[in-house]
């Protein structure tokens, strides 16, 4: 739980510091973050950051505080997160040095560019890929998916269902039914334990979805709104914020 903690406290105060920032989606994947961390951890003994891509780069506040956390990100760099000259801006960007090769930001590009990342690795092939849902709805994503089952490409597809794409156009429905042609799996998005186990047993030598049950701004509901899709807290909302995660963490 400490982590949780502290990696949510990191996103508040980069969005604060920044005045920009997606916290609520963010939010959403900070424990699939840790999981895929702790994962690595206890496969490779090490963490590899050149295998993760994170789709949905609008969230990538969790990717800079999980980093942070754990000790991946110059402290430097950490305190210039989504100020003007600096290169840790609200999207992905291309940092080769932290591991990202590609920008990410404009939705639907990152889990073809997982395929090929993969594709072209001898060894080390096991991609992690993070993608919303509301991003499935992007034609390169169902092509991807179709790439996938061609080619048997190891790469992991976890899906943040966090529902932002339930209130427009609905597509996790269809997803479950697609999903269901490869190693496949529903899951609480916010038990890591859970998560790890999940990634234990997959076929290292296949292709895998799993359907991670999110909520957008977890483990606060007052966060889930669309209002603070892109939001800035105000210094009183920042502190109600913080007190509420101290509590819940507690």
């Amino acid at each position: 739980m400490i982590k949780q903690l502290e990696i949510r406290k990191k996103i508040l105060e980069y969005a604060i510091s920044s005045r920009e920032g997606h916290i609520a989606s963010s939010y959403s994947i900070v424990d699939i973050l840790i999981a895929i961390i702790e994962y690595q951890k206890n496969i490779y003994g090490e963490v590899k950051l050149d295998n993760i891509v994170l789709s949905k780069g609008h969230a990538v506040f969790a990717l800079y505080a999980t980093m942070a956390s754990y000790g991946l990100l110059d402290q430097g760099h950490e305190r210039s997160i989504g100020l003007d000259g600096s290169r840790l801006i609200g999207h992905v960007p291309l940092l080769p040095e932290y591991g990202f090769h590609y920008g990410t930001g404009s939705l639907g590009q990152g889990l073809p560019y997982a395929i090929g990342l993969s594709y072209a690795r001898s060894i080390n092939k096991e991609i992690f890929v993070i993608v919303g849902d509301g991003e499935m709805n992007e034609g390169s994503c169902w092509e991807s998916f179709l790439m996938l089952k061609k080619f048997n490409i190891p790469v992991r597809v976890i899906v943040d269902c966090n529902e932002s794409s339930e209130r427009a156009l609905p597509v996790v429905g269809a997803l479950k039914a697609l999903a269901g042609e490869y190693q496949h799996r529903i899951i609480d998005g916010h038990k890591v334990e859970k998560i790890v186990e999940v990634f234990s047993a997959l076929n290292n030598s296949a292709p895998a979805v799993i359907l991670c049950n999110t909520k957008k701004g977890h483990p606060l509901q007052e966060l889930s709104t669309p209002m603070w899709h892109h939001k800035t807290p105000s210094p009183d909302e920042f502190e109600c914020i913080l007190s509420s995660l101290i509590e819940f963490y507690k």
